[in-house]
C-alpha cells in the first residue's frame, strides 16, 4: 500500500466507524423528550446540588432518613462534570442522550485503534479491515444492544472506555513511556463512571489483573513486571477516591442491610434465576439474556408487555439467528488461531475469557458446583453477582471481538500475499459489514434505544424542583401503595425515580429502602398506618330503615370516626418520628396493570383534612405539596422530653413505644437499669422468633421467643382457623397466571396439601380466602410446607378492604415453617352489627400463593399446612423485662444555642448543659461526636461522646459537662441558669468516612502530578 493510501485509511477507517456510529445516534433521538426511565442519572436538573453530593458523597443525606453511600456515586463524577460543560451549549433534556451518543461513538473507535495497536503492527491494509470489522462487530450485537436499550451509565461507559483503557495498558506495557501511563490513568478516570455499581467495576478489576497476569506469563520479562504492578497501583489509586468509601461500605456490613431489604430478599432469588435461564450456550452465542423476557408497562394497553417484542420477532426472521452462530464460529476460529500463535495480548485475553464465562455460565458451566459454593456462604458475593450478565457481558463482548478481529486478520493477512486476492479482502469486509447491518437492521430504524426511556418530562416537576430550592425539609412521597422501588406514571414514566436529582431536600422514596433498613422501616409503618383509614359512606345505599338499624349505624359511624381519628394521630406521630417536614402527593402514579383504589388517594386527602397539622402548601398540577408542623426541619435537636428502652424496632410496621411516650432513646439492658420491649416487632428479620409446639398432653402452644433479651411467652392456642385443602378453595387445576399464558402449570391435591409446579416459564397461582379472619384482629399465620425446586413459593395476602397487599413474602428454599404477624386494620364493630355488611365489601382476606418458573427452570413447591392463629397484639406490646414497670420520662436539660451545618458530613454545635443531642440521620457507627468543653480548650479536655440510637433510626449522644454521662442522660435536675455560661460547650459531630474520599481524592491528584512532571522532565531532556 502506498504511503498516501496508508495515511488516508488512518483517517477514513475511523471516519467511516464514526459515521455510522453518529447515524444510530441520530436514529435513537426523539427531538423534544427526554432520555428518562428505567434505572437512569440526571444530574442536569441541579448541577450544583449533583457536584456537591459527590465530592461529599460518602453520606447520602438525600436518601430518606440518610445512608451510607451503597452505590458509588461519588465515581460519576467525570461525568457530571462533562455535562455540566455541555449545558453550556445543549439543552437539558438532550444532556443525558449527549453522553449515551459519545459512550456509543467511543467505543467502537476505541476499539478499533485498540486492536489495530494491538495485532496490525505492520498498518497493512489487510490488518485495518480487520481492525475495523472488529470494532463494528464491538458495536454492532445483541450484547451491547441490552445495555443500549434501557441505558443504565454505569454500563455505556464500560462500553466506551474499556478499549481505550487496555490501548494504554499495551502501550506503557510495550513501550513503556510516562506519556503512556499518564494517558492510562487518565482514561480509568473517565472510565470511572462504570464504579457507580462497583460489582462492575470489580467484574473489570479481576479481568485487567487477569491480563496483566497472563501477558507476564506469555513475556516472562521482570521489566514486564514492574510495568504491570505500577498500572495496577495507578488504576488503584486514581479510583481511590470512591475505592476506600467503597471498602469501607463493605467491611462495616452495609452489605448485610442490602442482603437483608425487602425488596432485596424478594427480586434477587428471581434475578439469579432469570440470569441462570440464560447462561447456556445457545443463548451465550448470540448474547441473549434476560432483558429479551422482560416485560415493561404498555399504557396504551394497561397492560404489559415483551420490553423487547419488536428484537423478538426480528430474531425469527430468515437467517438472522443463523448470522449470529456464524458471528461466534468466527470468533471461536480467531481464538484458536490465535492460541496457536501464540500471540501474547491474544493469550492474556483467555483469562477474561475464562473469568466472563465462569460468572455467565454460573450454575450452567463446568464449575456450576464452586459457583454455588460462592452463592451459598458469602452474602455479598449473592448480591453484588445476582445479575452476572450486567457485570461480565461487556467483557465478554470484547474479547469476542478481538478474536472476531484476530480471525480476519489473519485471514487477510495471509490472502495479501498474492496481489490477485487482495480484492477478495475487500469483497469479505463488504460482505461482513453487511451482515453485521443486517443482523442488526433495527439499530438503524431507531430501535437501539428503547422508546420506553424517551419521554417528555411534565413541566410540574421543574416548577417542583424550584419551589423546594429555598426550603429545608425531609420530604415523604405518596401514595405507598407498595414496597417497591419502581414507579409507573400515567405520563408513561416507568422506571426507579428521578426525583432525587432535583431535590436538594431528604426523599423518603421506595428506591432508597434497599440503602437504610430504616427508611424501609419508615414506609412499613407510614403504609400500616395509612392502610388504616376508612373512608366510608354508610349511608351510600339509602337511609337506615328502623330504629335497630338507625341505631347500630350510628354506633358504627362513631366507631369508624374515632378510629380514624387515632390513624390520624398515629400518621401524625409517624410523620414527627422521622422528622417529615413534606408530604409530596404525586397523582400521576398509577397501580401498573391493577385496580386504582390501590393508590388510595381520596383516603389520603381525606386522612390530610382531618389533621390539624397538615395543611396543604402548594399545587403544581398533579402535584400537591403538604407541610407538617409537627417535625422539625432542623438536623441537630435536643428533645425535650425522653424515656430509655431495650427495643428493636428495625423493619417494624408499628412503634407502639414512640406511638405513647413519643422521643426514646434505644440503650441494651444494663444491670436491669432498663426498660425492655422484647415483643414489640415481628418482623422475620428482628429478635422475636414464632413457633408451635405441643405439649405432652398434645395441645398446640404458641411461642414468642427474644433471646437477645432471654424473654419467652407461651400462648395456648385457641380459636385457630386450619385450612382444610376442600375443593371450595382455590383452582380445581393448576392455573397458569402468566399475561401470555407461556408454559405450563400444575396443581395436584395430597392427602395434607397441595402439590405446585410450574414449567417453561409457566406461573402456577392458586387462592384461599379467608372470610372468618377479622380485619379487626390481629393474628399469627403460620404457612408449612416443601421448596423442592426452582424458587421457592411467593405469598401474596391481600386485605380485601383496601386491596393492598399486607403481606407480600419469598419463603425459605427447602423445607419452610413460617411465621407472620397479621396486623389489625380496622376498626371492631362487632357491637354494632354486621361489620361485613356496613363496609360493604368482602369480609376477610385472601391468601394468594404463586410457583413460577423461568424459561428452563422449573419450580415445585408443597403446601401442607396454612393457619391463623388470633393473639392479643396490644398485651404482647406491654410486657417489658423489668415486670411490667414503665419507663420513666425524662427531661432533657442540654439546650441548643446554635449549630452549623457543614455540607452532608459535619455539624458544628453550641450546647449548654447537660442532656441528650439528636441528629436526624440514619444511625450508623461512622458518626462520631467530640466535645470540646469551652472552659478547657486544651486537646486533652476534648471528648468522645458516647453513641446511641434516638427513636430506632436517629444518631443521639450524651452530652455533660460535670458529673457521669450515664447518670446526666435522664436526670430529673434542672439546670441553674446561672451555671448556663459556664456549662456552654462545642460539640463537633461529623461521618468520619468522608475523610476516605477526600483521601482518595487528594492521592489521585498526586498521582496525576507526579505523571505530568514526569511527562515534562522527560520532554525537556529530549
Amino acid at each position: 500500500m502506498s504511503s498516501r493510501l496508508k495515511y488516508l485509511f488512518k483517517f477514513f477507517i475511523p471516519f467511516i466507524i464514526f459515521l455510522i456510529a453518529l447515524f444510530i445516534s441520530y436514529k435513537n433521538y426523539t427531538p423534544g423528550t427526554f432520555l428518562l426511565g428505567w434505572d437512569s442519572l440526571h444530574p442536569e436538573f441541579d448541577f450544583k446540588l449533583n457536584l456537591a453530593r459527590v465530592f461529599s458523597g460518602v453520606w447520602r443525606e438525600d436518601q430518606g432518613i440518610g445512608a451510607l453511600a451503597s452505590h458509588s456515586h461519588m465515581a460519576d463524577v467525570s461525568r457530571i462534570v462533562l455535562l455540566w460543560i455541555e449545558s453550556f451549549f445543549l439543552p437539558q433534556n438532550m444532556l443525558r442522550y449527549s453522553y449515551i451518543f459519545l459512550c456509543l461513538i467511543l467505543g467502537p473507535l476505541g476499539f478499533y485503534f485498540f486492536f489495530d495497536y494491538a495485532l496490525n503492527k505492520k498498518k497493512t491494509f489487510g490488518g485495518s479491515l480487520a481492525s475495523f470489522l472488529a470494532s463494528i462487530f464491538y458495536l454492532l450485537n445483541l450484547t451491547i444492544l441490552q445495555h443500549f436499550f434501557v441505558p443504565f451509565e454505569m454500563f455505556p461507559a464500560q462500553f466506551a472506555f474499556l478499549p481505550w483503557v487496555f490501548l494504554f495498558v499495551l502501550k506503557y506495557l510495550k513501550e513503556g513511556k510516562k506519556k503512556n501511563l499518564f494517558l492510562f490513568s487518565f482514561m480509568s478516570f473517565l472510565a470511572s463512571p462504570q464504579a457507580y455499581a462497583s460489582a462492575l467495576y470489580w467484574a473489570f478489576l479481576a479481568s485487567f489483573l487477569g491480563f496483566l497476569f497472563f501477558y507476564f506469563i506469555l513475556d516472562r520479562k521482570k521489566e514486564t513486571l514492574k510495568k504491570a504492578l505500577l498500572l495496577f497501583v495507578c488504576q488503584i489509586l486514581v479510583n481511590s477516591y470512591w475505592l476506600l468509601p467503597n471498602l469501607y461500605g463493605v467491611f462495616s456490613g452495609s452489605a448485610k442491610t442490602i442482603v437483608n431489604a425487602r425488596i432485596n430478599q424478594l427480586f434477587s432469588p428471581e434475578a439469579f434465576i432469570r440470569n441462570e435461564e440464560y447462561g447456556t450456550w445457545k443463548d451465550l452465542i448470540l448474547g441473549k439474556n434476560f432483558l429479551f423476557d422482560w416485560r415493561a408497562f404498555d399504557f396504551k394497553a394497561n397492560t404489559f408487555s415483551d420490553l423487547m417484542a419488536l428484537w423478538n420477532n426480528y430474531l425469527e426472521k430468515p437467517w438472522v439467528k443463523e448470522i449470529g452462530y456464524f458471528f461466534f464460529t468466527v470468533s471461536l476460529f480467531g481464538f484458536v488461531i490465535s492460541l496457536f500463535k501464540r500471540e501474547k495480548v491474544s493469550f492474556a485475553f483467555l483469562s477474561v475469557l475464562i473469568i466472563t464465562l465462569f460468572f455467565l455460565q454460573n450454575l450452567n458451566g463446568p464449575l456450576g458446583f464452586v459457583y454455588q459454593i460462592l452463592v451459598d456462604r458469602f452474602e455479598i458475593f449473592r448480591e453484588g453477582f445476582r445479575m452476572p450478565f450486567t457485570k461480565f457481558s461487556i467483557l465478554y463482548q470484547f474479547v469476542l471481538s478481538f478474536y472476531f478481529g484476530a480471525f480476519f486478520f489473519y485471514l487477510f493477512n495471509l490472502l495479501s500475499k498474492n496481489r490477485w486476492l487482495r480484492v477478495f479482502n475487500l469483497i469479505v469486509s463488504f460482505a461482513i459489514l453487511a451482515s453485521l447491518v443486517y443482523f442488526m437492521k433495527p439499530v438503524f430504524e431507531g430501535h437501539f434505544i428503547s422508546d420506553v426511556v424517551r419521554r417528555p418530562l411534565p413541566t410540574e416537576y421543574l416548577m417542583l424542583f424550584d419551589y423546594f430550592k429555598s426550603r429545608e425539609g425531609r420530604i415523604a412521597v405518596f401514595p405507598v401503595y407498595s414496597l417497591w422501588g419502581w414507579e409507573y406514571h400515567n405520563w408513561g414514566y416507568e422506571g426507579s425515580g428521578f426525583l432525587g436529582f432535583g431535590l436538594n431536600n431528604p426523599l423518603l422514596v421506595r428506591d432508597y429502602d434497599r440503602w437504610s433498613p430504616y427508611n424501609e422501616t419508615f414506609y412499613n409503618e407510614a403504609s400500616n398506618v395509612l392502610y388504616k383509614y376508612n373512608l366510608v359512606d354508610l349511608d351510600k345505599d339509602g337511609p337506615c330503615q328502623g330504629k335497630k338499624e338507625c341505631e347500630e349505624r350510628k354506633k358504627a359511624k362513631e366507631k369508624i370516626e374515632e378510629w380514624n381519628l387515632k390513624v390520624v394521630n398515629e400518621f401524625e406521630n409517624v410523620l414527627s418520628k422521622y422528622n417529615v417536614s413534606y408530604l409530596l402527593l404525586d397523582e400521576s402514579i398509577l397501580n401498573a396493570g391493577g385496580d386504582e383504589k390501590l393508590l388510595f388517594i381520596p383516603q389520603i386527602k381525606d386522612l390530610i383534612s382531618h389533621s390539624s397539622g397538615i395543611k396543604e402548601a402548594a399545587k403544581f398540577g398533579f402535584l400537591t405539596i403538604y407541610e407538617f408542623s409537627g417535625a422539625s426541619s432542623d438536623s441537630v435537636q435536643a428533645p425535650k422530653e425522653y424515656v430509655k428502652v431495650d427495643a428493636n424496632l428495625t423493619y417494624s410496621k408499628y412503634d407502639p413505644i414512640y406511638q405513647k411516650y413519643g422521643e426514646y432513646i434505644n440503650y441494651q439492658e444494663r444491670e436491669g437499669k432498663i426498660t425492655g420491649y422484647p415483643f414489640v416487632n415481628f418482623d422475620p428479620r428482628g429478635d422475636v422468633k414464632i413457633s408451635l409446639r405441643k405439649t405432652i398432653d398434645g395441645q398446640n402452644q404458641l411461642v414468642f421467643e427474644n433471646n437477645r433479651m432471654n424473654a419467652k411467652v407461651v400462648l395456648p392456642v385457641s380459636e385457630a382457623i386450619e385450612e382444610k385443602f376442600g375443593e371450595d378453595q382455590g383452582f380445581k387445576e393448576g392455573y397458569n397466571c402468566d399475561l401470555k399464558k407461556k408454559g405450563t402449570a400444575i396443581k395436584n391435591r395430597l392427602a395434607k396439601g397441595n402439590f405446585y409446579a410450574a414449567l417453561e416459564g409457566g406461573v402456577s397461582c392458586d387462592w384461599f380466602y379467608y372470610p372468618q379472619v377479622s380485619r379487626s384482629k390481629a393474628y399469627v399465620l403460620r404457612i408449612k410446607g416443601k421448596n423442592l425446586k426452582g424458587r421457592s413459593l411467593k405469598i401474596y395476602f391481600q386485605n380485601l378492604r383496601t386491596g393492598r397487599m399486607d403481606l407480600e413474602e419469598l419463603l425459605p428454599q427447602g423445607s419452610f415453617d413460617s411465621y407472620f404477624v397479621i396486623f389489625p386494620t380496622e376498626p371492631d364493630l362487632s357491637e354494632a352489627g354486621s361489620q361485613e355488611l356496613i363496609f360493604g365489601v368482602q369480609p376477610g382476606y385472601t391468601l394468594n400463593v404463586e410457583t413460577r418458573s423461568f424459561g428452563r427452570i422449573a419450580s415445585e413447591n408443597i403446601v401442607e399446612d396454612i393457619t391463623f392463629i388470633p393473639i392479643d397484639i396490644d398485651w404482647l406490646y406491654q410486657i417489658t423485662s423489668l415486670s411490667g414497670d414503665a419507663p420513666q420520662e425524662a427531661k432533657n436539660n442540654l439546650q441548643i444555642a446554635s449549630y452549623k451545618k457543614y455540607s452532608t458530613w459535619g455539624y458544628k454545635v453550641e450546647t449548654l448543659g447537660d442532656g441528650v443531642l439528636k441528629l436526624a440521620q440514619g444511625y450508623d457507627e461512622g458518626w462520631i461526636a467530640l466535645e470540646i468543653p469551652n472552659s478547657k480548650l486544651q486537646i486533652t479536655n476534648i471528648k468522645l461522646l458516647e453513641h446511641n440510637m434516638i427513636n430506632s433510626w436517629a444518631n443521639g449522644w450524651a452530652v455533660q459537662t460535670s458529673v457521669d454521662r450515664l447518670s446526666a442522660v435522664g436526670s430529673q435536675v434542672e439546670i441553674d441558669s446561672r451555671k448556663l455560661t459556664a456549662d456552654r460547650n462545642t460539640v463537633l459531630v461529623f461521618y468520619w468516612p468522608q475523610f476516605l474520599e477526600w483521601g482518595g481524592f487528594a492521592i489521585g491528584f498526586l498521582v496525576f502530578l507526579v505523571l505530568i512532571a514526569g511527562m515534562l522532565k522527560t520532554s525537556r531532556k529530549s
